[in-house]
């Protein structure tokens, strides 16, 4: 009977009444097949995370008793913008039915990782009974994305010709439409792409702006621009950015957008080189950079970070080894008015304690706290998303150059003894002996005299 009553409430939306059965029911009997049924419930309310709350409630994150629910789980935590998290789950799972083969081609579709997920999506197409049920057409749409972006645009033009012909409904052979006009655009027939992506937008609802309407958005910018019409195409790249952002989903997606603005020549020298530097994007999401390092230096700035030689400046006192707080404010100075969401800044500063994923939002608004007294730093949050101020900005000094590993104090002598970096950098002795051992692994100094007071050589 509660059942019943659940799953009527879930169809009216009325959410609050609906959790607060669901909690009674799982009181009564919290079976694996409960749990499973309530988190679908959830889901269906777009209560991710009371969904997610409730299987890892249950089971470790690296144990979770059964692949039903370590595949769900993995499915909710890239829903919510935290694929790192979700790729860890599913890396050592094999997807047997369609179901597997669709989510985990998903999640690898979200980590830009086009290649496992065009073979997830073809596999589930190899076990579809008939090619033409909707489902399967819509995950032959997603293998013609993977192959897009792959580069095979010939390859992804011929499944959009397919399903055009296997197809009818009107929205489906709209986003058909978008898709091979974005394929033609990408693959340089700019003449052709309009003339899909106009028929597209012609055939599109016109009275709601969705996701789909900002890819027919992005590709109508992006071609408008290489035809030449600048301003119509700037135009329409920032109408798409604006419908991605309402609709909270994760970075890379609206920052596609700016990607393709920079592509094209269009974005501001400071903005593409802020992209290229955008901490935590998926591997190969940029795929060539143009710039080779970034220097934001504020000549007031009370805190001058260092990301890649790994140290600090904080009020002329200098510091090896950045903390957690400090590399925070580094990303939040990198991303300046785009800001940081809280899945993406999780991952980054805590990137293997996806078990403890339930307590990490708590953890992060604590270090918060801590840097507004620690550092006497504001950082904004609105819509789990962090900024700073453009007077606080200013108090910060970031620098990223692959090139200079060697913390900067020790390239002013050509040798060194483990009491000077103690002295040089505030370090305790067995501090400095660890920070030693790192470099030498590293290559970037080498032991030349050996005896009461050990010297090293600066080689890089």
């Amino acid at each position: 009977m509660i059942k019943q009553q659940i799953e009527q409430l879930v169809q009216d939306r009325q959410i609050k009444k609906a959790r607060q059965l669901i909690t009674r029911w799982l009181r009564q009997d919290s079976s694996s097949q409960r749990i499973f049924e309530a988190t679908q419930w959830y889901r269906r309310l777009s209560l991710y995370k009371d969904s997610l709350r409730l299987i890892m409630s249950q089971f470790p994150f690296d144990a979770i008793a059964s692949r039903e629910m370590k595949i769900l789980a993995a499915e909710t935590l890239s829903i919510l913008g935290s694929t790192p998290y979700a790729i860890q789950i599913i890396e050592n799972i094999e997807p047997k039915t369609t179901d597997e083969f669709e989510v985990i081609a998903g999640i690898y579709f979200s980590a830009n990782n086009f290649e496992k997920a065009l073979e997830c999506f073809q596999k589930r197409i190899a076990l579809a009974k008939n090619s033409r049920d909707y489902l399967i057409r819509l995950a032959r749409l997603s293998c013609a994305d993977c192959n897009a972006y792959l580069g095979n645009y010939q390859q992804a033009i011929s499944i959009c010709q397919g399903l055009l012909k296997d197809s009818s409904e009107k929205l489906f052979v709209s986003m058909c439409k978008q898709a091979m006009g974005e394929y033609l655009a990408r693959s340089g027939n700019h003449k052709e792409a309009l003339k899909w992506l106009i028929d597209a937008k012609d055939s599109f609802p016109g009275d709601d702006e969705t996701y789909d309407h900002a890819l027919l958005y992005r590709w109508l910018g992006f071609t408008y621009v290489k035809l030449g019409k600048l301003a119509k195409g700037k135009e329409l790249l920032r109408r798409s950015t604006d419908i991605i952002k309402k609709t909270g989903l994760r970075e890379e997606i609206w920052l596609e957008n700016i990607k393709l603005a920079h592509q094209l020549g269009i974005l501001p020298k400071n903005e593409g080189r802020r992209l290229e530097f955008y901490p935590g994007l998926p591997s190969g999401f940029i795929t060539k950079k143009i710039f080779k390092s970034l220097e934001l230096v504020e000549r007031k700035s009370i805190l001058k970070i260092y990301f890649s030689s790994n140290e600090f400046l904080l009020n002329g006192s200098s510091y090896l080894g950045i903390p957690l707080e400090v590399k925070l404010l580094g990303y939040l100075r990198i991303v300046e008015s785009w800001g940081l969401s809280f899945e993406l800044a999780k991952a980054l500063l805590w990137p293997n304690e996806g078990r403890s994923y339930l307590h990490l939002e708590l953890r992060l608004r604590q270090m918060l706290k801590r840097i507004k007294r620690q550092y006497s730093i504001q950082c904004l949050v609105k819509n789990s998303r962090m900024y700073l101020d453009v007077k606080t900005q200013k108090k910060i000094s970031v620098t990223v150059d692959e090139l200079k590993l060697l913390p900067r104090l020790l390239g002013k002598d050509p040798t060194f003894t483990r009491e000077e970096l103690t002295s040089l950098y505030n370090l305790k002795k067995t501090q400095a002996t660890i920070w030693i051992e790192k470099l030498l692994s590293q290559g970037l100094i080498a032991k030349v005299d050996a005896g009461r007071s050990t010297k090293y050589k600066v080689l890089k």
